[in-house]
């Protein structure tokens, strides 16, 4: 249990650096998106990939 407790605390340690991390990211490339209510770190990727192929697709169109 011990050994099952102490990876635990690992994991949500690492996992914690790799929030603030992507925050800090996707707060660098798009803060008008991070300003806005109820958007995290993690809409806020999903919208910015979204769009980045989207726009992808009409430049290989063109």
């Amino acid at each position: 249990m011990s050994e099952l407790a102490t990876r635990i605390q690992h994991l949500t340690e690492q996992l914690s650096r790799l929030e603030t991390a992507m925050t800090r990211t996707v707060t660098a490339c798009a803060p008008e998106l991070r300003g806005r209510p109820g958007v995290g770190y993690d809409s806020a990727v999903a919208f910015e990939l979204q769009y980045s192929s989207q726009t992808a697709e009409v430049q290989l169109a063109a």
